[in-house]
């Protein structure tokens, strides 16, 4: 298992598409990003949000080299970040028993929200 922790920016992008799917992105390096991806989820408590994790992709940032897509089955965790610190835990398999873990804690600020496409 390759450890790219020293390679994260410090910063967890989370996307959310009008079709349910949902995913944490981490920036590596200047260009380079990972996504733990997934659809249906699940809310165990009322600040608590559970999500399926069916992908990992890995984007290298390097041009002409396209990012790389790996089926997974695992979840993410994540809590409420409008009431302080919030953890966030992804971990997940390939079918070559190759494992896949996101570890996040948020500083308590509440998170920039931006949004594109089209709203309702």
């Amino acid at each position: 298992m390759d450890d790219l922790s020293s390679h994260c920016g410090g910063k967890v992008v989370q996307s959310i598409y009008s079709t349910g799917r949902t995913g944490f992105t981490v920036v590596m390096g200047d260009k380079g990003a990972v996504t733990f991806s997934g659809i249906q989820g699940a809310k165990p408590e009322a600040d608590c949000q559970s999500q399926d994790m069916d992908r990992v992709i890995l984007n290298l940032g390097i041009e002409g080299a396209p990012p790389s897509s790996e089926a997974v089955t695992g979840s993410c965790t994540y809590g409420n970040p409008f009431k302080g610190p919030a953890a966030i835990s992804c971990q997940g398999a390939d079918a070559a028993e190759g494992a896949y873990l996101l570890q996040f804690r948020s500083d308590g600020k509440p998170p920039i929200m931006k949004y594109y496409g089209d709203q309702e």
